[in-house]
């Protein structure tokens, strides 16, 4: 995958899709040091082409996988290339086309499932469920872990600050 530095300090956000999704740094931590030893990478996926992103923390080769929305064998054989292991699915929304490579993902690396607990209520309904299965999709199973506004997500050394920016979905 090779290693991308995230630019800038602390504060930065990534925005797929108009979704944020903060970097925020543990206690202690410099920001110079934080983003310095982030790993960052795009991979499109899936036959709906959706950017899925891989984000690593070098010091401990944990990561997190956002978005695995299809080819799910080759997300997962990049980062283990890499010398990465995935610790959490992080999903933006709950749409399929965002959420139908959650189980595959899991499966392969038994890495807990994040999802907004407005979007896993839904897209986890038979209504949401059959949503998906009607446009071809895998459903997700239920998020092992529903975040809300202000929640952190951790990986190694390094955790996602949770923006609640509802519109697309309820939870997106």
């Amino acid at each position: 995958l090779g290693t991308e530095v995230l630019p800038g300090n602390y504060g930065h956000s990534i925005r797929p899709y108009g979704r944020s999704v903060r970097l925020g740094r543990p206690r202690g931590i410099n920001a110079a040091q934080h983003f310095k030893t982030m790993i960052l990478k795009q991979l499109k996926v899936g036959f709906m082409e959706v950017f899925c992103y891989l984000l690593g923390c070098e010091a401990t080769g944990e990561a997190v996988v956002i978005d695995p929305a299809g080819d799910e064998k080759r997300i997962v054989e990049k980062v283990r290339n890499s010398g990465l292991d995935i610790v959490g699915i992080v999903n933006t929304h709950g749409h399929p086309d965002h959420t139908c490579g959650n189980a595959k993902v899991a499966a392969l690396t038994e890495a807990k499932i994040y999802m907004h607990s407005l979007d896993d209520r839904f897209f986890g309904s038979p209504e949401g469920r059959s949503l998906g299965r009607q446009m071809g999709f895998a459903p997700s199973p239920p998020a092992d872990v529903t975040v809300e506004h202000g929640d952190t997500i951790p990986f190694g050394k390094k955790a996602l600050e949770v923006i609640h920016t509802p519109g697309h979905t309820p939870g997106g």
